[in-house]
């Protein structure tokens, strides 16, 4: 089981990159339902964004004012990583190459 009981970042969604991306596409078949997750979830806590989801959204066009105005659109908080987040990613990508999973790297997907 992930202990996040010493967690003390604030409260909300942690928004991945592929909704973010989804939201920026508006030929995404995801686009609309994109939206509307983001939305629904900002009506009970902030969405967030840490600084890997960032870069991996600037990758496609380096626009950083364009990428803010976006996030800010959702009132977006640009969360640290907590360095507790290594110990848990590590334990999550342990376990899923014991049962069998083959990617070699834990970053991004863990």
């Amino acid at each position: 089981m992930l202990d996040l009981s010493r967690y003390d970042g604030p409260s909300g969604f942690l928004v991945d990159t592929n909704l973010w991306i989804d939201c920026m596409t508006p030929d995404s078949r995801w686009h609309e339902w994109s939206i509307g997750q983001i939305q629904r979830c900002r009506k009970q806590a902030p969405p967030h964004i840490n600084l890997v989801i960032y870069t991996e959204l600037l990758i496609p066009d380096p626009d950083v004012k364009a990428l803010d105005a976006m996030l800010d659109v959702y009132d977006t908080l640009r969360s640290p990583l907590p360095w507790t987040c290594a110990g848990l990613a590590a334990n999550a990508y342990q376990r899923y190459r014991r049962s069998g999973g083959t990617r070699r790297v834990p970053l991004p997907d863990f």
